[in-house]
């Protein structure tokens, strides 16, 4: 069915032409989608493989060193169904500025709740940090993102979203120094571009940090083996998320989702080259499961030769030790900068099934973001009202969350 007007379909295209312009953060992330049938059949979750990571053998002879190979996992969830829903009767209808205006407000609504989906997924799991004593000044501390990035072996194209405080207070530095075009803008426009390796972006939306001061202990040595799938007592087998694990600590109480912390004595080892960086490895809660255990992302893995697995995916130089006192790095309240290499967060598009249902008209349309919006409309002549509504079926996946995290100033 298709008995939309001339005037309804340049207010669609307005729609998401405004949306392509609007939404920057998600063009940035990978996409993905798969046929609805398929999402159903599957409850709207499919695994998506993670990169695999090998460590190298020095000789000849490596007869003895053929292990194992494990691929790894991620469950990617189309979890939201983001709406702009109206309705006018039939005298409202008479002035087409109603809709124009609306349409309007309704492109900017739906590509700031994405942006938000994006923003949150790498504020609560995102496991890099950088939290700095002052006020964020602008280069040096993108520069500290981008030396973070590259001692753990992270590579790939970069993004910051910035806030707009830190952002403008960044452009004032960079306008500061040799009057060069970059300088000219930032001094103009507010604009900084690339910046030491990222692409940087300003939004108004920036996911806060609680001030957190919980002084809580390790209870008992922990560490994690990852497995790519699990067995139940009854034979089952099931992919397991490598990205995170349970840690039992003295207390959880006052603990938030989305707090970071480090652990002594626990230092990150680079992915690829497994070497000590010199710096505590940060976590970041994901869930408080009870008054002592929480899930923390991601899990302490130390390869110590004890298997293959634990070696290829080792990124921690030591176990977390029983009684060793937690540090949170957000110790004020601040809002958070979100930063990511681009592959690391994936938006997964959906599809929903308006066209089967009678009396509804139905249009859609791909946007850059590789998002699907669907304009869908139906009329009661009962009520005079005509109910329509602008629809995106999605899911904000963080892939990797040690490729990804948030910078703070003020701590």
């Amino acid at each position: 069915m298709n008995d939309f007007s001339k005037q309804e379909v340049v207010l669609f295209n307005m729609v998401v032409d405004g949306f392509d312009t609007d939404n920057t953060v998600a063009k940035r992330a990978a996409k993905f989608s798969k046929p609805g049938k398929d999402m159903q059949d599957m409850g709207d979750t499919v695994w998506r493989p993670s990169a695999m990571i090998s460590t190298v053998v020095e000789g000849l002879d490596v007869s003895s060193a053929f292990g194992t190979v494990s691929e790894l996992s991620v469950p990617a969830t189309l979890s939201t169904i983001t709406n702009v829903a109206w309705q006018l009767d039939a005298k409202e209808l008479r002035n087409p500025d109603y809709m124009k205006r609306k349409a309007r407000s309704g492109y900017q609504a739906l590509s700031a709740a994405v942006n938000r989906s994006i923003a949150l997924a790498i504020k609560n799991r995102g496991s890099l940090a950088i939290a700095r004593t002052g006020a964020l000044t602008g280069y040096d501390d993108i520069a500290a993102v981008n030396a973070l990035m590259k001692k753990n072996d992270i590579v790939g194209n970069q993004t910051m979203i910035l806030n707009p405080d830190d952002y403008n207070g960044m452009a004032g530095n960079i306008a500061a120094r040799t009057l060069t075009k970059r300088s000219e803008d930032a001094y103009s426009e507010a604009y900084l571009g690339n910046v030491a390796g990222f692409e940087t972006f300003n939004t108004a939306f920036s996911p806060p940090m609680t001030a957190q001061a919980a002084t809580p202990t390790v209870n008992g040595a922990q560490r994690y083996v990852p497995t790519a799938m699990s067995t139940a007592a009854t034979g089952e087998k099931a992919l397991v998320d490598n990205r995170q694990m349970s840690l039992t600590i003295s207390s959880t109480a006052g603990l938030n989702v989305g707090d970071k912390f480090n652990i002594p004595n626990v230092n990150a080892l680079s992915h690829i080259n497994k070497y000590d960086t010199g710096a505590l490895k940060t976590f970041t809660i994901l869930s408080v499961d009870t008054g002592t255990t929480m899930t923390i992302s991601p899990p302490i893995v130390v390869g110590d030769g004890s298997s293959d697995i634990e070696d290829d995916y080792a990124n921690c130089t030591a176990v977390a030790a029983n009684s060793a006192q937690l540090a949170f790095l957000n110790a004020n309240a601040a809002n958070a900068n979100t930063f990511f290499i681009d592959d690391s967060i994936e938006i997964f598009s959906g599809r929903l099934a308006f066209d089967n249902m009678p009396g509804v008209a139905v249009m859609r349309a791909m946007t850059d973001s590789g998002l699907e919006i669907v304009f869908a409309k139906g009329g009661d002549v009962g009520t005079g009202k005509l109910s329509s509504r602008l629809t995106i079926f999605h899911g904000a996946t963080n892939l990797n969350p040690e490729m990804n995290g948030v910078m703070f100033g003020g701590q």
